[in-house]
């Protein structure tokens, strides 16, 4: 019987395109706690933190701080997630999955998803949260739910593409 990576990996690899609905879990596998007080927080923010009381990078974006603070604090969150980015094994996985396949990363709500999927003909739906992996009964023939590291998951996929060639 096809184990629920083998299906992913083969409905992946036979899309014509993806779209890749990302999450809070995405980031966290990437290493970005966007809503956590954690070490990589405190190295960039701890200032904003001990000055302001902000205590999760989300926050502070929204925070009423002066303008001049605000600037300061931007720029140490474009300094955060983008010039010292250097990628994760979980963003390579998710991109050597992709290939040259059209696609699309937005930030989701699943119910638009689920009616997306449902209303496509050849459409698939996958899922996957270590912790909660929910798929309505409206799209269970079309989908599936792996409640697994989404890091391990990607790696698995990738690796059952990879063999597939």
């Amino acid at each position: 019987m096809e184990t629920n990576i083998q299906k992913a990996g083969r409905w992946l690899r036979e899309a014509e395109a993806l779209l890749v609905a990302a999450s809070n879990g995405l980031s966290i596998a990437e290493g970005y706690h966007i809503f956590a007080d954690n070490e990589d927080f405190r190295r960039y923010f701890g200032r904003f933190r001990d000055t302001y009381g902000i205590d999760c990078l989300i926050r502070g974006v929204f925070a009423p701080l002066p303008p001049v603070e605000h600037e300061a604090y931007m720029a140490a969150v474009h300094r955060y997630l983008i010039e010292d980015y250097h990628g994760s094994d979980v963003m390579k996985d998710l991109l050597d999955i992709i290939g040259s396949k059209d696609y699309m990363t937005p930030m989701f709500i699943q119910e638009p998803f689920w009616a997306l999927v449902n209303s496509l003909p050849r459409a698939k739906y996958i899922t996957v949260n270590a912790e909660y992996a929910f798929l309505p009964a409206a799209i269970e023939d079309k989908g599936m739910a792996i409640r697994q590291d989404i890091g391990k998951t990607l790696a698995d996929c990738r690796r059952k593409i990879t063999a597939l060639h």
